[in-house]
């Protein structure tokens, strides 16, 4: 009985040889080679279907993806669906991967060596064609194409490649805002990964990859979580802000929660998302606590970031702008604080300094200029010594005015050293001065 099955079976497979041959001759349109090779294949599918010997089966089966991978060739010369031809490679690397595992056992090395050759030329043919897919479909192949194949070096380029597109996915998406898909595509990539690792320990180039990816693969998961923990920030802001008359302040104290958990999942690993998030808590202090000193704080250390990341520039970016723009406000508004402050204490002391001052103008009123200058330098000496009225100053007297303009101008009052009141002094005697040399030059 066995003998006659095998014989049968090798009948088939010669059948099957014969037709196959005349589908190889050169010319031959690809629709005659196809409907040819269809042809073989059924004579060879019958052959290793029959109940032959495991060897017949094995070389049944090798003929088969031999004839299955050459129809997939054809369909991709004649452009057909992509699906027909990922069938006839899937259906190749099937029969490839029967005759492997089973021909161990009844064929000898050579005939396995031979095997393996086509084998891995039929899966990089089909690596190749899947590179034109869309990334989409490449994954959904590939997790099928993982199935079919028990080769380590064939299973460690799938996952490697798997990892690699659920990583370009990933970063497209996470560009595009949306943080769940990222963060679920970088997910997606942990089994590619153990699965590489695992059956590419005979390949330090697979494995290097997969080390440097894995690395990226988890500092982008990070990075999409902290965008979404972000994102998930301002979109409670919003919510408290515009539907809110009062505001909940339990919501405001989530809202700050959810950026500082931001800083943390970026801190060390993206000090561009890290800077987002602290000018996103400056803008909570700013506009809804309405704590200036918090809010310029945070503001401050997300442009130290910003400056810390050159030569990359953000001035373009809205995040970056409102904090420079209100750290601008700040300083404008401590800058008038400090000058209105300023201006109360200097007409408090003026109050002070009433009869003083009242003198100095009644004798700029009365007196020449010659007796002006003698009055001011006699009552009011500059605080610097060297400073003297001229001897000849009766004789020079514009000179000498303009000197005194020099020796009483408030620049030069130091009210660190000499007080406030000697500044006043300084100003008011200086005024008098520059108006008797304006009208001493302008009647010259």
């Amino acid at each position: 009985m066995m003998s006659v099955s095998s014989s049968s079976s090798a009948l088939l497979r010669e059948e099957g040889n014969q037709i196959y041959k005349t589908a190889c001759v050169e010319g031959l349109s690809p629709a005659i080679q196809i409907g040819r090779l269809q042809k073989a294949r059924n004579l060879y599918y019958r052959a290793h279907t029959s109940d032959g010997s495991e060897d017949d089966k094995c070389s049944a089966a090798k003929n088969l993806a031999l004839c299955e991978w050459r129809i997939g060739k054809l369909h991709i010369v004649r452009k057909e669906r992509n699906e027909n031809v990922v069938h006839q490679f899937k259906e190749a690397l099937k029969y490839y991967q029967y005759a492997f595992v089973n021909g161990g056992i009844c064929k000898n090395s050579t005939w396995i060596t031979d095997l393996q050759l086509k084998y891995t030329d039929c899966f990089e043919e089909f690596m190749s064609f899947l590179s034109d897919l869309s990334i989409e479909n490449r994954i959904r192949y590939l997790n099928q194409l993982s199935s079919l194949i028990s080769i380590s070096e064939l299973l460690a380029k799938i996952n490697l490649q798997l990892v690699q597109h659920h990583f370009h996915e990933g970063i497209n998406a996470w560009q595009k805002g949306d943080y769940m898909k990222c963060k679920h595509q970088m997910a997606e990539c942990h089994y590619p990964l153990h699965e590489g690792r695992k059956h590419g320990h005979e390949q330090p180039d697979v494995l290097q990859e997969l080390v440097v990816l894995e690395t990226d693969v988890n500092m982008h998961m990070c990075i999409a979580e902290s965008s979404k923990a972000r994102q998930t920030g301002d979109d409670l802001l919003e919510k408290a802000t515009r539907y809110y008359e009062t505001i909940d302040m339990n919501m405001v104290w989530e809202i700050i929660d959810w950026y500082k958990q931001a800083i943390l999942l970026a801190r060390e690993l993206d000090i561009e998302q890290e800077a987002i998030a602290m000018q996103r808590i400056g803008r909570v202090y700013a506009k809804v606590l309405k704590f200036k000193p918090q809010a310029k704080e945070y503001y401050k250390r997300s442009v130290q970031m910003a400056v810390s990341m050159a030569p990359r520039t953000f001035t373009t970016c809205d995040w970056y702008q409102e904090c420079t723009e209100m750290l601008k406000k700040y300083q404008e508004e401590t800058i008038t604080h400090e000058q209105e402050e300023q201006n109360k204490a200097k007409e408090k002391i003026k109050e002070e300094m009433e009869d003083e001052l009242d003198q100095i103008k009644k004798s700029h009123e009365r007196q020449t200029n010659i007796e002006f200058l003698k009055y001011v330098y006699n009552t009011y000496p500059p605080k610097n010594e060297t400073f003297k009225l001229m001897e000849d100053a009766e004789e020079n007297i514009k000179k000498a005015l303009q000197k005194a303009v020099i020796h009483y101008h408030p620049d030069k009052s130091e009210p660190e050293k000499n007080g406030m009141k000697w500044k006043i002094m300084s100003e008011e005697i200086t005024k008098y001065l520059t108006s008797r040399y304006e009208v001493f030059k302008f009647t010259s």
